[in-house]
């Protein structure tokens, strides 16, 4: 028996491991991570998700008080979550 990673996206099967059951969690995983990325790509061609630079970022939430924005920063290739104009998290 295998474990999902630390975002629950992808299935890694122990050493050794192999049989239809092995094979089916592998799978449902791995197209679980094709929605999810998906669905991603969606909001980005979409306008719900900007690709901007840090720099650009930083002008645009300069007077967010408790707004909540998602952006792709093409200055550190990551999908981040800024709320009230600070940076939350990397998705």
């Amino acid at each position: 028996m295998g474990n999902l990673t630390s975002n629950n996206y992808f299935y890694l099967p122990d050493i050794g491991a192999h049989g239809e059951t092995e094979k089916t969690k592998y799978d449902n995983a791995m197209k679980a991570t094709d929605a999810a990325i998906a669905g991603i790509k969606k909001n980005v061609d979409e306008g719900r998700i900007f690709r901007r630079t840090t720099a650009e970022i930083e002008t645009i939430v300069a007077s967010d008080t408790d707004e909540v924005r998602i952006f792709f920063n093409q200055t550190r290739s990551s999908l981040e979550l800024w709320v009230g104009g600070k940076l939350g998290k990397p998705l």
